[in-house]
């Protein structure tokens, strides 16, 4: 019997494992995105170092308004850079 975690989708770190994931054949007009901004509120890891912590590199996210896909997905991209 094998115990614990074998795999998961996650947001960043395994502490935000997702539960559940719903597929839509038709996408809808708008979403809101999390988009990179120095001054959010929301801190995630977006690129883990499990060798030596000290290189995880984290970014600062805010949660932006409902906007058409294309325009909301422009904004949402980011380099995550070189700790």
């Amino acid at each position: 019997m094998i115990e614990g975690r074998c795999g998961g989708l996650s947001l960043g770190e395994s502490s935000y494992l997702v539960d559940r994931i719903h597929a839509d054949r038709t996408p809808p007009d708008a979403l809101i995105y999390l988009v990179p901004d120095e001054a959010g509120f929301y801190s995630f890891p977006v690129w883990v170092d499990h060798q030596d912590s000290r290189n995880t590199i984290h970014k600062r996210f805010s949660i932006g308004e409902a906007e058409p896909v294309q325009d909301g997905l422009a904004k949402a991209w980011f380099k995550i850079g070189v700790p």
